[in-house]
């Protein structure tokens, strides 16, 4: 099952999401459409041929969504829609049309700089301390499309599968490896997995005149803590991202 997201439109909801489960955010613009993978298709085909190309479809494998005959109005829960209007959100607000890579910001060393590395990872176990709604690095998981103007919308496949797997940031003056994500995913406990791959399928369009491509990505936890046994014998703060392989998110990225 898939959730998908997009501003909403009276007209465009009554079209594209009445055969499926729906959910209007409360004091929100987002639209929220629960579909069939083998529905993906036909609902992208929907709101592309009423305009709407830019939807956010994040699966969720974990939950899934009962069919209704009639769309309703109900709050999703706190953290689904936290997740799902931020990472919409970071799509359609940026000016340029390219959201943010990640929410958690990744220094980057000088390649001469020597740097210790560090073969031990200890989490903060005080969960708030923990961003639940950060986002794995995002992959190209299709082709390169050019949409020639004058064309009807084009299909953009979701032809290639990508791997998230869990991310150590040390500080730019220190390195990570060796580290078992196996642990860190134990430690994490609940959802989180040491990978998470995404699924190839369809219900992208792009409109004539633009080229494009699907971006995907992970919902993640950016959990801070301290890495040790550093070559050095320092110890030094920082932060691991760890995948929900529950939780993969597609969107078409404009060029």
């Amino acid at each position: 099952m898939n959730t998908c997201s997009f501003t909403y439109n009276t007209s465009i909801v009554q079209t594209c999401c009445t055969t499926a489960n729906m959910s209007i955010s409360e004091g929100s613009t987002l639209v929220h459409c629960g579909v069939k993978d083998d529905e993906l298709e036909g609902f992208g085909r929907c709101l592309a041929n009423n305009g709407v190309y830019r939807q956010l479809c994040t699966t969720n494998s974990r939950t899934a969504v009962k069919e209704s005959s009639s769309p309703r109005k109900t709050p999703l829960g706190p953290l689904p829609l936290l997740l799902l209007a931020l990472a919409f959100l970071a799509v359609v607000v940026n000016a340029e049309g390219l959201p943010p890579r990640r929410f958690h910001p990744v220094p980057r060393a000088s390649p001469l700089q020597t740097r210790p590395n560090c073969t031990r990872f200890d989490m903060e176990k005080d969960q708030t301390k923990w961003l639940t709604n950060a986002t794995t690095v995002r992959m190209i998981v299709s082709d390169k499309v050019n949409c020639a103007a004058g064309a009807g919308p084009c299909a953009v496949d979701v032809n290639r599968q990508a791997v998230f797997n869990v991310e150590f940031h040390p500080p730019s003056n220190a390195s990570a490896g060796g580290i078992d994500p196996g642990y860190i995913v134990k430690a994490a406990g609940g959802s989180y997995n040491a990978s998470a791959t995404s699924t190839t399928g369809k219900g992208f369009f792009l409109p004539p005149g633009q080229s494009g491509y699907v971006e995907a990505w992970v919902i993640a936890a950016s959990i801070p803590g301290v890495f040790r046994d550093c070559g050095d014998k320092n110890e030094y703060e920082g932060s691991v991202i760890v995948p929900d392989a529950a939780r993969v998110a597609r969107v078409v990225q404009f060029e």
